[in-house]
């Protein structure tokens, strides 16, 4: 699959921990590519809101940001009906990613 294949692809800036794309009822948050960087050395984790869940975990250095490419099927996706969240130990995690409701 590829993006043209996806027309109701979304995108959104990380700019902090917390919630990075709010719920959506009766829908999931299919993650397809993303790229995040620390600006301290760290964990960052991706959850579903409605729990202690977490759907995509990355240890960071600095200088050395997580980039997935494209994947129509999803890296990772929330429960039905949550918002997904960023959660971690390292300090400004910045970047954007790509996603589609399901």
């Amino acid at each position: 699959m590829q993006p043209a294949d996806l027309p109701g692809l979304l995108s959104a800036q990380i700019t902090a921990a917390g919630a990075i794309v709010p719920a959506v009822a009766g829908k999931r948050i299919v993650v397809t590519k993303l790229v995040v960087s620390v600006g301290t050395a760290g964990t960052v984790l991706f959850q579903s809101s409605t729990g202690p869940v977490t759907v995509g975990q990355s240890n960071l250095a600095v200088g050395v940001p997580l980039a997935l490419e494209f994947d129509g099927s999803g890296w990772f996706q929330t429960a039905i009906g949550d918002a997904l969240n960023l959660a971690g130990t390292g300090a400004g995690p910045l970047g954007w990613l790509e996603y589609y409701l399901g």
